[in-house]
């Protein structure tokens, strides 16, 4: 059996020579890129199981690297390894795609055995059946959301959205019942959609409007207080 072999992306080269060595004598095998376009180039030339990403890196940061990981036709998966550890980071790098999160410092044994976890899961989920992000329409509440049309049917006909609007509620609609907060929602909109906290809560009352029967007492979108919103179809 072939060793793991992972890619530690890091700015930090003193860091990670010193967690590749003690990692190898786990019995891993590791190769270390210092930004997202040395990862690239690895990726391409090498078979790599796990990539482990810092978020503070120069040029593009870890969190577009990590989303741009996630969405790749065969996505590789990924520990996000950072400084950066407070709730709202592990939110948000969890939400744009990582598999786990370990804030630093700790130890090579300890992400090892987060490695190893991470791989088991991914390999029971390529035997698994698919999940909600391969349905192409959701159906929830008398709506139907197309994904691969990007179109919005609901109990009356057609429902007209926004490119905003649409990519706000195929967020919810993969991710039925699991608060979000207003951080997360803005990272996992593309860069075209994004702008503040607060428009996130304008097209919250737009799709409340298209949605609900009741604005004063939303059935679909939720508020969750002190932390965002929730999709409960």
């Amino acid at each position: 059996m072939e060793a793991t072999r992972l890619l530690l992306v890091d700015d930090d080269v003193e860091w990670a020579q010193t967690m590749k060595l003690a990692i190898e004598r786990l019995g891993l095998l590791v190769t270390h890129a210092t930004d997202g376009a040395a990862m690239d180039r690895f990726l391409e030339s090498e078979k790599i199981d796990l990539v482990v990403l810092d978020l503070g890196l120069p040029g593009e940061d870890g969190l577009s690297v990590c989303r741009r990981l996630a969405a790749a036709a065969n996505p590789i998966p990924i520990i996000v390894a950072t400084a950066l550890c407070d709730e709202v980071d592990r939110v948000v790098g969890l939400e744009v795609g990582a598999d786990d999160y370990l804030g630093k410092p700790f130890s090579a044994r300890e992400l090892v055995a987060r490695v190893r976890a991470v791989l088991r899961r991914s390999r029971r989920m390529v035997q698994a059946p698919a999940t909600l992000e391969a349905v192409p329409v959701i159906s929830f509440q008398g709506f139907a959301l197309d994904l691969a049309a990007r179109r919005l049917s609901g109990p009356s006909g057609p429902i007209e959205l926004t490119t905003s609007e649409f990519e706000l509620l195929a967020i919810f609609a993969r991710r039925p019942n699991q608060p979000l907060t207003r951080d997360a929602l803005l990272s996992l909109l593309p860069s075209e959609s994004r702008a503040s906290g607060r428009s996130i809560d304008v097209l919250i009352v737009r799709l409340r409007k298209l949605l609900e029967p009741d604005l004063r007492n939303p059935r679909l979108i939720k508020t969750v207080w002190s932390i965002g919103y929730v999709f409960t179809p």
